[in-house]
């Protein structure tokens, strides 16, 4: 029997696309016979996205989304979870943001990796040019400021 392959699309910053280009990915979706599909689209974006996908112009295109999922943002333990995660890669076991600092992380990222990634590189930048060994509220909110 013959292995088939199946393409994966996908399509980051899907929010962006216009009208017409939405109409366009419906004719790559309909070659769907016998239940065989023969090509994945995967569309990826903002909330903004859902919206649009769910005008009535493009009803067609809903009718033939298998699967939709919307993430919500990290909250403070997932945060917390990340920083620790990736300060082990880097060879550090011990914490280094005080609990205190995790929130104000997590209220200056609203939940986005990557603001969180940007501001958690800018305390480092601002806590080791004040010789701090941990990154405390103030570290953050200095970071947070230098950020803008």
């Amino acid at each position: 029997m013959k292995k088939r392959i199946v393409p994966v699309i996908i399509l980051d910053e899907a929010q962006f696309l216009k009208t017409d280009i939405l109409n366009d990915l419906i004719m790559l979706l309909n070659f769907n016979f016998d239940s065989s599909s023969y090509v994945i689209l995967i569309l990826t974006g903002t909330p903004v996205l859902n919206h649009t996908i769910n005008r009535a112009v493009h009803e067609a295109l809903k009718q033939r989304i298998v699967i939709q999922y919307e993430t919500t943002g990290m909250n403070e333990k997932d945060i917390e979870t990340y920083i620790s995660i990736k300060l082990k890669k880097a060879g550090r076991n011990e914490p280094l943001v005080m609990p205190e600092a995790l929130t104000a992380l997590s209220n200056a990222c609203q939940g986005s990796s990557r603001k969180l990634n940007n501001l958690m590189t800018h305390c480092l930048i601002v806590g080791a040019a004040a010789n701090r060994m941990i990154i405390d509220n103030d570290t953050v909110m200095e970071a947070a400021d230098e950020i803008g």
